[in-house]
């Protein structure tokens, strides 16, 4: 592991339309700092809204600080404050901390360890009742933990226990197979950011083991599921996560996609932190060019989505990479304004373009093809998940279950969701006309979940970051067992064995698992 690492003075840029509000007069600095000679005559009466340009640490202190637009520096509050933060629903989406009201939903350092360890807030609604708690991202065993990072200019080696784990799943993967079976390395919902939690920064060590097999063992194809980096930093920052998690993917020197998630367009910064500031997002054309995934035949189109094909040579498999989040990267309303649900990061949407090409690749494809489908999120239509945990540990039934997929939100997605269901049917009415589809595979929920529906198996795989899932504490899965931030427990990525001879798919799991909701094997 690499050096501890802060970025706790880094100036966050911000919407210059972006405002605050006191409640009770503050002083104007020229500097960050509370001391004297930076103090000005300049004052912010009570009830005066003002506006700011970025945010920033106190340079002497633990004060965090607003920048206003004339360069100057307004103090906001401290990180005792996240302890009493309030957080206003829409219209709005504001959050009130201390004197502050923000018109932001979210701050900067909530995104950054170790203040991310303070982010417990209060929601309340429009009449300031009480509806729930903001969880955290940081479970209750990484309160200690170091936020390090991997040195990526220095080659991998992995630990004698990692050494001896690989060993031994790799028998597993071997037990039994042929010599036409193929093998698929999958991880999905890394959310890398260096800088959020011991468990974000130290991912990137779980994605060079994954690698390190591929390489080292043999694996076909390489797949990262979408969500490679979370999205809560200023676009400089996020990209150079990006990087990292693309690095660590080539060290495996295989044939690799790298799938789109909601996360990966960085408008969890643009839109929550910085008042949509549109110049902070990481735009589908750009993202293409930072993964390099030159193995998939990418279907060009004009949202820059990232769906098309890849063939398994000497086989008649046939990976076909779904895009769940194909739009442009910011949608304005009509009145050409932009809006929350202007961003991919939160909702599902599939392109007539895609819609049409899918139909082209299934009505193309031949009788002996078998067809793998990949997609960051599962599809609408499904209605039998096994795993009904939401993700602050509650038991739902099916029903509730459902209403919390981003494929089923009708409320503010009604097209998003009509979308899905045309890709759930064409899938279903292929697999009715030919019995040749081996499966579905996404993630997006962070969840070990499977369904067997209208003749295809639909699996989802449980986040590869440690800290954000159904392994993240012990009352978010059915069997109570919790993953570990450090050790072959902080793992959960899988290989694939892909049979043409049985028709089977064998998957087996480096690290952690949902034992309740993980399928080892099923037949197509």
């Amino acid at each position: 592991m690499g050096k501890e690492t802060s970025i706790a003075n880094y100036r966050f840029p911000m919407n210059k339309n972006s405002w605050l509000r006191v409640n009770k007069t503050v002083s104007v600095y020229t500097q960050p700092s509370f001391k004297k000679q930076y103090q000005t005559d300049e004052v912010i009466q009570r009830g005066q809204k003002v506006n700011y340009q970025a945010k920033i640490k106190g340079v002497d202190n633990e004060t965090f600080w607003a920048e206003l637009l004339n360069g100057k520096f307004l103090p906001m509050y401290v990180p005792r404050n996240f302890r009493r933060m309030v957080k206003l629903p829409r219209p709005g989406r504001y959050e009130k901390i201390g004197n502050i009201l923000d018109q932001n939903s979210e701050q900067p350092w909530e995104n950054i360890w170790p203040y991310s360890a303070k982010k417990r807030a209060k929601k309340v609604n429009l009449e300031g009742k009480k509806t729930g708690m903001s969880l955290s991202n940081v479970t209750c065993w990484e309160r200690g933990a170091k936020l390090k990072m991997e040195d990526l200019d220095q080659p991998f080696e992995p630990t004698k226990e990692e050494q001896q784990a690989l060993a031994k799943f790799d028998k597993q993967v071997r037990d039994g197979m042929q010599p036409k079976d193929k093998l698929i390395a999958y991880i999905t919902d890394t959310h890398i950011d260096s800088y959020q939690t011991p468990a974000s920064a130290a991912v990137v060590r779980s994605i060079r083991l994954m690698s390190y097999y591929a390489n080292h063992y043999g694996v076909d194809l390489v797949v990262h599921g979408g969500d490679l980096n979370d999205g809560n930093k200023p676009r400089e920052l996020s990209v150079a996560d990006v990087v990292s998690g693309v690095k660590a993917i080539k060290e495996s020197s295989r044939p690799y996609i790298i799938l789109n998630g909601n996360h990966d367009d960085n408008s969890g910064y643009a839109r929550d932190n910085a008042g949509y500031l549109l110049d902070q997002l990481i735009t589908n054309q750009d993202a293409w060019k930072l993964r390099e995934s030159a193995s998939l035949q990418l279907h060009e189109n004009q949202n820059y989505a990232v769906y098309g094909t890849y063939d398994l040579p000497d086989s008649p498999f046939k990976i076909v990479i779904l895009d769940g989040f194909d739009q442009p990267d910011v949608i304005l309303g009509a009145d050409k304004n932009v809006y929350f649900n202007s961003f991919r990061h939160g909702y599902t949407h599939y392109s007539d373009e895609q819609i049409k090409w899918l139909k082209d690749v299934l009505e193309n494809a031949k009788d002996d093809e078998r067809l793998l489908f990949i997609n960051h999120i599962a599809l609408n239509g499904i209605d039998n998940w096994a795993n009904t945990f939401d993700m602050a540990g509650k038991r739902r039934d099916q029903a509730s279950y459902m209403k919390t997929l981003f494929e089923n939100n009708l409320v503010t997605n009604e097209a998003g969701v009509r979308q899905s269901r045309q890709i759930f049917d064409l899938i279903s009415e292929y697999q009715q006309k030919t019995g040749n589809v081996v499966g579905y595979l996404a993630g997006h929920t962070h969840q070990d979940n499977f369904a067997y529906k209208n003749g295809v198996w639909f699996i989802t795989q449980t986040s590869g970051v440690a800290d954000r899932g159904d392994g993240a504490e012990r009352r978010r899965n059915s069997q109570h067992v919790s993953r570990r931030l450090t050790g072959i427990k902080a793992n959960a990525w899988s290989v694939f064995r892909l049979s043409s001879n049985t028709r089977a798919v064998n998957q087996f799991r480096f690290g952690w698992q949902n034992e309740a909701a993980f399928v080892d094997k099923w037949q197509y």
